[in-house]
């Protein structure tokens, strides 16, 4: 049972981060629209094409890492609480198989939301800065 605990805490932890570094992108992309604003800059087009793109894969590469982990991790908790119950009730559970690796799963909402407010945020952003000079 400690083995679940430890599975599922490392996945509440990981949530938490992942809300913080989330957050925290897009806090930035405000404040650096805000102060951005109608200062003289004349940046190539491409910049103002590019930037939302770079933000877009550098966040989009950080939540897919984390949503592999995440399903992983909740995983390996249930799994070893399904352990647990076997050995509680007396059966032999036979060999322990950790379950396989995770790919990337789009169903969940909590990684489309952030990838898709990200696009949005960082697009709105480079579009505002573009049309103030």
């Amino acid at each position: 049972m400690k083995q679940a605990e430890f599975a599922f805490n490392s996945f509440h932890t990981r949530r938490e981060h992942e809300w913080k570094i989330t957050l925290g992108l897009w806090a930035l992309l405000v404040l650096a629209t805000q102060f951005l604003y109608g200062k003289p800059l004349r940046p190539p087009s491409w910049v103002w094409v590019s930037l939302p793109i770079v933000v877009t894969i550098i966040h989009g590469m950080l939540l897919s890492g984390v949503s592999r982990a995440h399903h992983n991790d909740k995983a390996v908790a249930d799994s070893f609480r399904a352990y647990a119950v076997e050995i509680l009730a007396g059966r032999n559970p036979g060999d322990i198989k950790i379950p396989p690796r995770a790919r990337l799963n789009w169903k969940n909402w909590t990684l489309r939301f952030q990838l898709a407010t990200t696009i949005i945020l960082s697009v709105g952003c480079a579009f505002v800065l573009a049309k103030s000079n």
